[in-house]
């Protein structure tokens, strides 16, 4: 067989010769292919954390709302039974309804405060990603 000056990829490689561009290029997408499937991977696991963490914000401020009716449904009947025989039925109902109003306000404002704390944006992925792009350009 004819020899036309090429050599396979690893003797290039230990002669200390540069690579065919088309094997250059092969390895550059499958190091791209590589990159890209990871940071999808840690961009899915922080998607997860955070959606888990909301979760739980959200599981609050249900929870807050049912409780609030069940317990204010049955609490409200016997406490106006109760202090209509202080107060009259107009003045228990008005402070009565007043303190589930603060009662509410807490759990809805709790359950909102949770929220508020939550950063969706993955931000582990967004930094390893623009450290992959400043090493890639050779920054």
């Amino acid at each position: 067989m004819a020899d036309f000056g090429y050599t396979s990829p690893p003797e290039a490689a230990r002669a200390g010769e540069p690579r065919p561009a088309a094997e250059a290029i092969g390895g550059l997408a499958g190091r791209v292919e590589e990159i890209v499937r990871s940071e999808v991977r840690l961009a899915a696991g922080e998607i997860r954390a955070k959606a888990r963490e909301a979760a739980v914000g959200g599981a609050a401020i249900a929870g807050g709302g049912i409780a609030a009716l069940y317990a204010g449904g049955f609490v409200l009947v016997f406490a106006h039974r109760v202090l209509s025989k202080v107060f009259g039925k107009s003045m228990s109902a008005l402070m009565l309804g007043a303190g589930l109003g603060v009662l509410s306000a807490a759990m809805f404002g709790e359950g909102i405060r949770t929220f508020k704390h939550i950063n969706p944006k993955p931000e582990r992925t967004i930094r390893s990603v623009k450290e992959e792009i400043r090493s890639a350009i050779g920054r």
